[in-house]
């Protein structure tokens, strides 16, 4: 499956350089809440239920993969092949979903600053946010590598229910963990960029 987002992503005076039909951060919330509920339960309708919120219906065109099809009308329950695969799909798209969310609020605080104070708060936010996107995409790619192998050693259990649901339990473990962390780096950087903005505005 091919990955939608743009790697070119920086903060500019007057707002960030960024791809067309974007949707506002609470939309990228609502999409990124949906994708973390799925993976979660591995529930289509819990999935289309919330996607249903999401005003920019764009938007989800943009980050779901073409095999990841659905029904026109959008009440539709979108049909997906529940495979270990798909789901670390769905991890990618959640990291990358959250990593735009995270882009858009740094960009409304570099927004609410004067201009003048604008271009150190931009150096400092694109070098953040260059450090963090390297971090998350790194810690991704090897949880996956890790969730991968936890799924095909849990076929070994397929038969012996205690132990399937026992291990399962471990899997559902490390990628609630792997959520607390990428959350805890994205939090740490908007809190680096208020910290920053009371820094170069104290005078």
């Amino acid at each position: 499956m091919k990955n939608t987002i743009s790697k070119t992503y920086n903060f500019t005076k007057g707002g960030v350089m960024k791809q067309a039909n974007i949707s506002d951060e609470k939309d990228l919330l609502i999409l990124s809440d949906a994708v973390k509920k799925y993976i979660s339960t591995d529930d289509d309708e819990v999935l289309q239920a919330e996607l249903t919120k999401i005003k920019n219906q764009t938007l989800i065109q943009r980050f779901f993969p073409n095999s990841l099809q659905k029904e026109a009308n959008k009440n539709s329950v979108i049909r997906i092949k529940h495979s270990y695969e798909t789901k670390l799909e769905f991890l990618k798209i959640h990291t990358e979903i959250q990593l735009e969310a995270t882009r858009e609020k740094a960009e409304s605080f570099i927004k609410a600053v004067k201009m003048e104070y604008q271009s150190r708060l931009i150096e400092f936010a694109n070098k953040k946010m260059g450090d963090i996107t390297t971090n998350i995409t790194n810690a991704r790619k090897s949880q996956t590598v890790k969730l991968k192998d936890a799924y095909l050693d849990l076929e070994n259990y397929k038969d012996i229910e205690i132990l399937h649901d026992n291990y399962k339990a471990s899997i559902d473990h490390m990628i609630l963990k792997y959520f607390k962390f990428t959350q805890d780096l994205l939090d740490g950087f908007t809190d680096a960029i208020n910290y920053k903005i009371k820094e170069i505005t104290k005078n």
